[in-house]
C-alpha cells in the first residue's frame, strides 16, 4: 500500500499522462474522450486514472497494458471469423 502522495507519484506501476501517451496511440484529447461518457469516442473498457490530487492523475501500468492486449486479439479474432467465414 502506497503511504503518501509522494510514493504515489514515483511508483514505477503508475504513470501520468507524457507516459502514456507513449503507450497508447492516442492523442490527449483522444485519450480524455474515451474517459468521457459524453463523448462519441467514449470506450467503458479504457482504464481509468487514479487521482492523486486536484491536477494529478496516474493510470496503472498493467491496465493499460492489458486494455492494449485486449484489442490486439480482438482485432485477431476478427480477422480469424471473417477468414472462416470466406471458406
Amino acid at each position: 500500500m502506497l503511504n503518501s502522495f509522494k510514493e504515489a507519484k514515483q511508483n514505477p506501476n503508475l504513470i501520468k499522462l507524457s507516459d502514456l501517451l507513449k503507450l497508447v496511440p492516442l492523442s490527449r484529447t483522444g485519450i480524455y474522450d474515451r474517459l468521457n461518457p459524453k463523448s462519441r469516442y467514449y470506450d467503458s473498457t479504457f482504464p481509468r486514472p487514479i487521482k492523486l490530487g486536484e491536477r494529478t492523475n496516474r493510470w496503472v501500468r498493467e491496465e493499460v497494458e492489458e486494455w492494449l492486449e485486449a484489442l490486439k486479439a480482438q482485432r485477431f479474432d476478427s480477422r480469424t471469423k471473417g477468414a472462416k467465414n470466406e471458406c
